[in-house]
């Protein structure tokens, strides 16, 4: 039909900048998209200014039954608030194991799961067989975190990025 299709894929923060950029050349909207870019920014630099020396390890959940950690873009987004994730950089999200997260000590578990929104249900994850004997389950550091701030390639990340940097500075100290 003759139509151009455009398909964005970022597993990166920087990646989402970039095709937010990329679409406001396209849709010859630039202004506003380095609008929107420039505001992220000083929400992202915000979060970094909390950021504590020791980095924080944190374990963001995607999804509950099977455990799958959020990787893509959500691992740079703990890392600008001052965490260290499960994944790599640009990994993708996937099904991780109970001795993986154990073997990882997570300081901190934070409950994303797609399409719940701040609905997640804490006791889900405390049941789990085996799960008891990871230190942030034990000492209660698990958030629930509106999924929209984090699954979604978009200027919603910046946000995300601050409620993370708030969730590791509320933390229950160890």
């Amino acid at each position: 039909k003759g139509l151009n299709v455009v398909h964005y894929d970022p597993l990166t923060v920087n990646g989402i900048i970039g095709n937010i950029m990329n679409a406001g050349k396209i849709l010859k909207r630039e202004k506003r998209a380095q609008r929107i870019v420039e505001k992220m920014k000083i929400k992202i630099k915000k979060a970094g200014m909390h950021i504590q020396k020791k980095k924080i390890r944190v374990y963001c959940e995607e999804w509950p039954g099977p455990p799958m950690a959020a990787g893509n873009w959500v691992v740079g987004m703990i890392q600008k608030a001052g965490g260290k994730g499960l994944l790599k950089q640009g990994e993708r999200s996937r099904k991780v194991s109970l001795a993986e997260v154990i073997r990882f000590k997570p300081d901190i578990v934070v409950l994303n799961w797609c399409g719940i929104g701040l609905k997640a249900d804490k006791k889900i994850l405390r049941k789990r067989k085996g799960w008891e004997k990871i230190d942030a389950v034990k000492e209660g550091n698990i958030f629930v975190a509106d999924d929209s701030l984090f699954n979604t390639p978009s200027q919603k990340i910046a946000d995300g990025i601050l409620e993370l940097s708030r969730i590791i500075s509320s933390r229950k100290p160890q």
